[in-house]
């Protein structure tokens, strides 16, 4: 699990995780600041490459879609980071959805740690896989 915590000295925000052997979501754009589209696209273009994704910046992250997640990738959240569903453009039934679900292959080894997830009864009924149902 990555944790943060402020230097003693500097006040910088720092976390256990050594960067350089993961990829940081925030270098494809995913921000407190990015609007929900935006961080979706991020995201996806972050998970596409696979590996250990980290998001270290404590925030709200507003999340517009779905992201599909393929095999042999985890996403790493620090304390302090919060996904926030939001129905822009539209409302939608998942945050995260296993990539293989859409044809039934389902892809494996997909790990989400220490994700904090506001969906505030955000909700699309009309499910993309018949029958899985989730936020």
């Amino acid at each position: 699990m990555v944790k943060a915590r402020k230097h003693r000295e500097t006040g910088i925000m720092e976390t256990n995780v050594k960067t350089s052997s993961f990829r940081n979501a925030e270098a494809f754009g995913f921000s407190p600041e990015a609007d929900p589209v935006g961080n979706q696209r991020a995201l996806q273009k972050a998970v596409d490459r696979g590996g250990t994704i980290v998001v270290e910046r404590p925030g709200i992250y507003r999340i517009g879609g779905t992201v599909y997640l393929p095999s042999y990738t985890t996403l790493q959240f620090a304390n302090g980071v919060i996904l926030q569903k939001e129905a822009a453009p539209k409302p939608f039934s998942h945050v995260f959805l296993n990539r293989g679900a859409l044809s039934r292959t389902f892809d494996e080894k997909i790990r989400l740690e220490g994700l904090h997830l506001r969906v505030n009864g955000v909700d699309e009924l009309d499910w993309q896989v018949y029958g899985l149902r989730g936020q």
